[in-house]
């Protein structure tokens, strides 16, 4: 009992609580930039001038602010999912690296 009191205490501690707390955002959010990043290059082999560059840009960043609001990470799991899918479907066949 008083090795599970400890425990609870140790876990409570704000600076535990931190660092479990930002632990695990921080791969999400390493992914969905890394996702964000690689959009943006599809986009860019797939644009015949800058102009359409720029409107598919903005397309992209509005469906990512869309799903800023998410804070459940299986329903972050499955947006970037979906959108790691979505990114291979649109590969460009001859890239421009």
């Amino acid at each position: 009992d008083a090795m599970l009191v400890r425990l609870a205490r140790v876990d409570s501690s704000p600076r535990t609580r931190t660092s479990m707390a930002s632990a695990a955002p921080t791969a999400h959010v390493a992914r969905v930039r890394a996702l964000y990043r690689q959009g943006l290059r599809t986009i860019l082999n797939w644009a015949v001038d800058r102009e359409v560059f720029y409107v598919e840009a903005d397309r992209l960043r509005t469906a990512f602010e869309g799903n800023r609001h998410l804070t459940l990470p299986l329903e972050i799991e499955k947006v970037v999912a979906d959108g790691e899918k979505t990114l291979a479907q649109m590969a460009h066949p001859d890239p421009y690296t």
